[in-house]
């Protein structure tokens, strides 16, 4: 569950309300949710989605409220009074306000101590919950939610000693793991990826390094979501705060120059090394001559070249001015690969695959 939260209870009669929202991706019979307490003080069930009627129960008896849909926001209300251990209970299509049913009078028992309220659900498949809160008072006592997601305000690209990127582009740089310190207009949790998601889509490995939780922080690309050798590319800053709220900001890298090269005949290498050859002999840099049948012919320079036995393998990535050689192959002797806009890691497998497949 994504909070809980602890009220007290005095002896005066008095009223407060939790809710939550709640979202079903899916509407299977019997999949339930209920507000309790991690001990015996606040067990009563409140609530039961069942097909696509929304019901609540008193005592033995369930009662329809309302229908409901999949991929909708719903919100929850529960309004407890302790001078007579009742509860009300009220659900509101978040998107159409206007929606809502009640149940009133329902029955509970709750001691007047300590309780951590906390929401649950009979089986976790389907539902996401958000802005759990509690408070005293009715409904109409509620507390202004926080609707708006955090704004990154300023981008510091690290990397190439602080440039500010926040509204253009990052660049020129060969660093393809970007490091950035960014400031937030309001404490957020934040994560970095190379691929446009939220930030509850983003796994917990991409966490920015420091900061979490603040208004700065410091967000560096994992070597697993590497930018591309070369090119245009985007890598992607997304934060939380406390209530849940998320908002995603894209950031251009202009990726050229610096130990780009030297990077990309390293993956070339490494491909050439995870393949399985018989004592593979490298070149690099290694200008290659081929006088074809027809009688053409044809000079190049390759980044890397490899042979073993009858075979060679002929590789070149291209960077910033290169262009592609379209170096004719003789099958099944001589194979050509060139290719751009690639990660190292992506180099080094398509590279290895060709030899596999071709030795």
């Amino acid at each position: 569950m994504p909070e809980k939260i602890t009220i007290y209870q005095s002896s005066a009669a008095q009223t407060y309300t939790c809710a939550y929202d709640i979202n079903y991706s899916t509407l299977n019979s019997g999949q339930r949710t209920y507000l309790s307490s991690t001990g015996t003080d606040f067990t009563v069930e409140t609530g039961a989605r069942l097909n696509s009627q929304y019901q609540y129960k008193s005592s033995q008896t369930w009662t329809d409220l309302m229908a409901i849909s999949v991929n909708k926001w719903y919100r929850i209300y529960l309004t407890y009074n302790n001078s007579n251990d009742l509860y009300d209970t009220m659900i509101i299509d978040v998107a159409t306000p206007s929606t809502n049913a009640t149940a009133t009078g329902i029955p509970a028992t709750i001691a007047n101590d300590f309780s951590t309220i906390r929401f649950q659900s009979q089986t976790t498949e389907g539902q996401y919950y958000r802005n759990v809160s509690c408070w005293n008072g009715t409904i109409a006592n509620e507390p202004v939610q926080d609707t708006t997601a955090p704004l990154i305000t300023l981008v510091n690209f690290t990397s190439e000693g602080g440039q500010d990127c926040t509204s253009s582009t990052c660049g020129p740089t060969d660093d393809t793991t970007p490091t950035f310190s960014i400031t937030t207009n309001e404490n957020a949790n934040c994560r970095t990826d190379d691929a446009s998601n939220n930030y509850t889509t983003m796994s917990g490995t991409r966490n920015c390094t420091s900061g979490m939780g603040s208004t700065s922080l410091t967000c560096t690309l994992g070597t697993d979501d590497a930018l591309i050798l070369g090119g245009t590319d985007y890598a992607y800053l997304a934060c939380q705060d406390s209530t849940g709220n998320e908002n995603t900001t894209t950031i251009t890298m202009n990726l050229t120059g610096g130990d780009l090269p030297t990077n990309a005949t390293s993956a070339i290498l490494a491909g050439v090394t995870d393949a399985v050859l018989s004592n593979p002999v490298t070149y690099t840099s290694q200008q290659v001559y081929v006088r074809y049948a027809d009688g053409t012919q044809n000079l190049t320079r390759f980044d890397v070249v490899a042979s073993s036995g009858s075979k060679r393998w002929f590789f070149n990535y291209i960077l910033d001015s290169d262009v592609f050689t379209y170096f004719r192959q003789i099958l099944p002797s001589i194979y050509v690969w060139e290719n751009s806009t690639l990660t190292y890691s992506q180099v080094r497998s398509q590279v290895g695959t060709l030899i596999n497949a071709t030795k």
